[in-house]
């Protein structure tokens, strides 16, 4: 759900195997998380997400896969 506080789910679909990265930027570009890297199979999937140690706000999730960036999406999180 979006907005969330603080712990949310983010699904994906990966249209081949690889080596998958989710990586969590606050809305300056920082990183501030990393809840997904590793390797992973086609097809659908799903990783939580708490932000309890984070402040209110803009937060962007990126998706990629061998390197390639497959999506991004924004997250609100509010406290």
């Amino acid at each position: 759900p979006n907005p969330f506080n603080p712990r949310t789910e983010v699904h994906y679909t990966l249209p081949r195997n690889g080596q998958s990265l989710l990586r969590v930027f606050y809305a300056r570009g920082r990183e501030v998380a990393r809840p997904l890297d590793a390797a992973a199979l086609a097809g659908a999937g799903r990783v939580a997400w708490d932000a309890s140690g984070l402040a209110s706000g803009i937060y962007f999730a990126e998706l990629s896969l061998d390197g390639e960036v497959l999506a991004s999406r924004k997250l609100t999180l509010v406290r």
